[in-house]
């Protein structure tokens, strides 16, 4: 009934009923993680981090349990906690793409980029129809093509990338090409 409640977005009956089942057995980590992901839902986070590391503390092998302390850790600026819990999380399930998802935002927030889009593209891997890290990576793709534009010609001879091929001002926006790549035979 807890979860129901929870799921249908009425967090103050899914909360009672989770202090219900936690008034019965105190040690419920389902409940204790469950009532920790409702108290970040609507901004405790400091108390979403108490009751979902109580939920940790019982039983350290539930990947959610990571990733979602994760996430309250990232929101009051606890970086670097939150990448040990999604690391954790990976670990205990390899195909956990939300994890992967949440390590690579973290990453990004600490600037860096190489790191976080590796995260992304194991997203892919797991989930190729996930737009929102196309959309990511994408944009990760313009900014570094932006950046190769914005730097001197001779960064750009060094790194073997044309400043012509980085950034073709005719066109207004930024497009990677490579011409070796496109052969045009013509059609008899």
């Amino acid at each position: 009934m807890a979860l129901r409640h929870h799921r249908s977005g009425e967090l103050a009956k899914a909360e009672v009923r989770y202090r219900e089942i936690l008034a019965i057995d105190p040690n419920h980590s389902d409940s204790l993680h469950l009532l920790g992901v409702i108290a970040h839902q609507i901004g405790r986070n400091e108390q979403a981090i108490d009751l979902i590391g109580k939920a940790i503390a019982l039983n350290d092998r539930v990947p959610a349990f990571h990733n979602n302390i994760g996430l309250a850790l990232r929101a009051i600026g606890r970086l670097e906690d939150a990448v040990a819990h999604y690391t954790r999380g990976i670990s205990l399930k390899p195909d956990f793409a939300e994890a992967y998802k949440n390590l690579g935002d973290v990453l990004k927030q600490q600037g860096k980029a190489d790191a976080a889009m590796m995260q992304y593209q194991q997203v892919l891997l797991l989930k190729p129809d996930a737009v929102e890290i196309h959309n990511i990576l994408g944009a990760a793709l313009c900014e570094r093509v932006l950046d190769l534009h914005a730097a001197p010609e001779s960064d750009h001879v060094a790194s073997g990338v044309a400043a012509s091929h980085a950034f073709p001002a005719r066109i207004g926006f930024p497009v990677l090409l490579d011409a070796h790549r496109f052969q045009f035979t013509s059609v008899h």
